[in-house]
């Protein structure tokens, strides 16, 4: 804590840490705080020059060992009340020191946990979507495998149908050879006959 007083609290603590046993009870001050303290003048009522009557002034005494000692107790009083009221500070001080390192604490733990969740959320959407896409790929193949299958079908049908229009091509084919067939032997019955008219005709059979 800054002390703008003009005390000379350093020298009023040196005093207090070097006073010696052989210095008579409540004699705490150095030679430098004895000498401060007895060069301040110390107010007491004294006579003025003679004719001056009744009226008083006030002269610097020395101060007496009793009074030493009482200043010597409030510099220490004061000294250790400054000490309090710092180390008050300081604990003070300690205290937002642990409460921010304890809400920095909380916040970083808040941020990881949601970017835990963050990230297991991404995990969840990504296998969602892997899920998705395969089932689609399966239903994709099966459609593509059920295309090849019509194809394939279509194809033996086609392949049967043109057997089917061969073989009934071939049919008629023979169909029609038989009808040449047929037509030749009724052409060649038909002459026959007419071989044997005109045979008739020149040979007629003898009558009973």
């Amino acid at each position: 804590m800054p002390n703008n007083r003009s005390t000379d609290w350093p020298a009023l603590t040196e005093a207090f840490a070097t006073s010696s046993v052989s210095q008579p009870e409540g004699a705490h001050l150095s030679r430098a705080a004895r000498e401060e303290e007895t060069s301040a003048p110390s107010l007491v009522e004294q006579p003025l020059a003679e004719g001056s009557g009744d009226i008083t002034r006030r002269a610097p005494t020395p101060r007496d060992p009793e009074t030493q000692r009482a200043a010597a107790a409030a510099a220490k009083a004061m000294i250790e009340k400054e000490e309090r009221a710092e180390a008050r500070e300081e604990r003070e001080r300690a205290a937002i020191r642990k409460e921010q390192a304890e809400e920095r604490a909380a916040i970083r733990e808040a941020l990881a946990k949601e970017q835990d969740a963050v990230r297991e959320a991404q995990v969840k959407e990504r296998a969602v979507i892997r899920a998705e896409e395969r089932a689609a790929a399966a239903e994709e193949s099966e459609r593509v495998a059920a295309a090849k299958g019509r194809a394939v079908s279509a194809a033996v049908a086609e392949t049967r149908a043109a057997e089917a229009e061969e073989r009934a091509a071939a049919a008629e084919q023979r169909a029609a050879a038989a009808e040449e067939r047929a037509a030749a032997a009724e052409q060649r019955a038909a002459a026959a006959e007419q071989r044997a008219a005109a045979a008739n005709q020149l040979n007629p059979p003898n009558p009973g």
